[in-house]
């Protein structure tokens, strides 16, 4: 089962994907590339796109074609 965590760069997420991993799931994370953060996720594919951005969002869809999307994304202001 392909899984994309966005907010996988953050805690909860950074977290949760060594678990996905561990239990076997195809695992991509959603990444906004100027979070500053670029690499500190564990092991997966990347896609990036800004969650603001329903374009860019609707293309790392098409591109990574999930059949489960965990949504932990969220800004700070």
């Amino acid at each position: 089962m392909k899984v994309l965590v966005t907010g996988a760069t953050g805690f909860i997420g950074s977290h949760l994907i060594p678990k996905l991993i561990d239990k076997g799931y195809d695992v991509w994370s959603m990444e906004r590339y100027i979070t500053g953060r670029i690499g500190q996720t564990h092991i997966v594919k990347t896609v990036y796109a800004d969650l603001v951005d329903g374009f860019t969002v609707r293309k790392a869809l098409r591109i990574v074609q999930p059949d489960v999307v965990v949504h932990l994304a969220s800004i700070s202001q």
